[in-house]
């Protein structure tokens, strides 16, 4: 192959890398106690483009709260997903893929669920002790109410931003000019010295 062949199918190669693919994951934990059956942690987020999140609780496993996670957009106060508690009492997960804009994730304890948009708020806000109360405990906390067993207030929510951008990159110009000379210089010494 001669010299100029070489060049011309390297410079091309070169110019044929034109997309890079970054992947950029980050992970959050919110951890901490509840003071009340009727609390709500809330974590905002707010997005300049479209982003895979997943939000997982571990507050069930580790014997604190029955959690139930829902996701709003806090423009239209419309919920974009839920995971409860609603078919036996266990940790929970949301995956989504958002678009560019404003959410907030609120976690609060079973059965203290979503009324339906963010302004309607939680069924049982004004009550600090349902759990307790349907338990057959006035004023008690943090119960869970099948088995009545008490837990902790203890809350954790796991947040993984799992968002892949894709951008395309071309070489400058002043790119190819460093890049060459040095692959011209290996095949002139790989020639002398075979």
């Amino acid at each position: 192959m001669n010299l100029c062949r070489f060049a011309s199918r390297l410079a091309l190669a070169v110019l044929g890398v034109t997309t890079l693919t970054q992947a950029h994951a980050s992970t959050t934990t919110l951890s901490g106690t509840f003071t009340a059956d009727n609390t709500v942690i809330s974590d905002p987020l707010t997005l300049t483009s479209a982003q895979n999140y997943t939000f997982t609780t571990t507050s069930f496993a580790s014997g604190g709260i029955v959690p139930v996670l829902t996701l709003f957009n806090t423009v239209t106060g419309n919920v974009v997903d839920f995971s409860g508690s609603n078919t036996g009492f266990s940790d929970v997960a949301l995956t989504d893929t958002l678009s560019a804009g404003n959410y907030v994730l609120d976690l609060t304890e079973f059965p203290n669920v979503a009324i339906g948009n963010l302004a309607a708020g939680f069924l049982f806000a004004s009550n600090p002790s349902i759990t307790g109360s349907d338990c057959g405990v006035p004023g008690g906390m943090f119960y869970n109410d099948i088995t009545c067993a008490q837990t902790t207030a203890n809350y954790s929510v796991t947040v993984t931003n799992a968002a892949t951008n894709a951008a395309a990159v071309t070489p400058e110009p002043s790119t190819l000019l460093l890049v060459l000379p040095p692959a011209l210089a290996l095949l002139g010494r790989r020639r002398r010295t075979a």
